[in-house]
């Protein structure tokens, strides 16, 4: 009875790769750009395209993809390259075979991954925030910030 069940879940798990395999260029940009929970505005703006242009790639309007633009695609989906191009490999990048994440890398994107859409929406503004922010290294120390404003 047991070996039955597994055989039946083998089956069931092969029937579902092979469904997943299968998948239409049209359907991998459309699994990555929803699982990557980005508005599509920004996924548009990341690659240089029009709104109506990523629509167009998730109808399968569009059957070849600019290079640049599925590299870009996958830099902000975190989905493999080549798997958005044909299906074959692993999906995400982080699961790409020789590609190693810190220890820190590996929590956050842990932690990342359990956030909400609006949590995780509102951590990437602040990251997008922070590269924007002026090193501590460069700002004067806060011995020369009290002169300056006393000499003002």
């Amino acid at each position: 009875m047991l070996n039955h069940m597994a055989q039946e879940g083998h089956c069931i798990l092969n029937s579902f790769l092979c469904n997943f395999a299968a998948m239409e260029l049209n359907e991998r940009i459309h699994r990555a750009i929803t699982a990557s929970r980005l508005p599509q505005k920004e996924i548009a703006s990341y690659c240089g395209v029009s709104p109506g242009a990523v629509s167009q790639w998730k109808k399968g309007d569009v059957k070849n993809l600019k290079f640049e633009n599925l590299y870009r695609l996958a830099d902000i989906t975190g989905f493999s390259a080549r798997w958005l191009a044909i299906g074959e490999g692993p999906e995400r990048s982080a699961e790409l075979p020789g590609v190693q994440l810190t220890s820190h890398e590996a929590a956050l994107l842990s932690i990342y991954r359990d956030l909400s859409q609006d949590q995780q929406e509102m951590l990437f503004g602040i990251i997008r925030g922070m590269k924007s922010v002026e090193p501590a290294s460069s700002r004067p120390k806060s011995k020369d910030r009290k002169d300056t404003r006393q000499a003002g």
